[in-house]
């Protein structure tokens, strides 16, 4: 699942930056994420069909928030560019808490210091920044209701 789900997209990426097919590793262009973040979610789909083979339930479910995550990624990229990187480690850190409850409290730092980072290095806005938090905060909710 690692192999089809991050390897192989990580070095087709790879290799896309070293073409410069895209425009560099944060994708600071909003237009030209559209079509790294399509080829990944393709992948992720088809690491989806693996687990379902394998039978695993519970990677099956934490699988599907992880499409619908950058599926939302990706639609939102066509109009509006929010940070991945929040959204990330946001969903890590609630998927942690949710597993391990609140010994994870220290990744609430990480996520403060990537948001600080994201922003005073130009890469988005305050609002883009706490965009990525805000919507996998969102969806994670929604996933837990959803598994009752």
């Amino acid at each position: 699942v690692a192999m089809v789900a991050i390897f192989i997209p990580g070095f087709l990426f790879f290799l896309a930056v070293q073409r410069k097919s895209v425009d560099g590793w944060d994708l600071q262009n909003r237009a030209g994420r559209i079509k790294p973040f399509f080829v990944e979610l393709l992948f992720l789909l088809s690491a989806y069909i693996l687990i379902v083979l394998y039978g695993n339930t519970f990677l099956q479910s934490v699988w599907l928030l992880i499409i619908a995550i950058c599926t939302g990624f990706l639609v939102m990229t066509l109009f509006w560019k929010i940070s991945g990187h929040t959204g990330v480690i946001t969903l890590a850190f609630l998927l942690l808490l949710e597993w391990y409850g609140w010994q994870m409290w220290p990744i609430l730092l990480a996520i403060s210091l990537v948001t600080w980072a994201r922003v005073v290095g130009k890469n988005h806005t305050l609002g883009q920044a706490i965009g990525g938090i805000v919507y996998s905060s969102l969806l994670h909710e929604i996933w837990k209701s959803l598994l009752g």
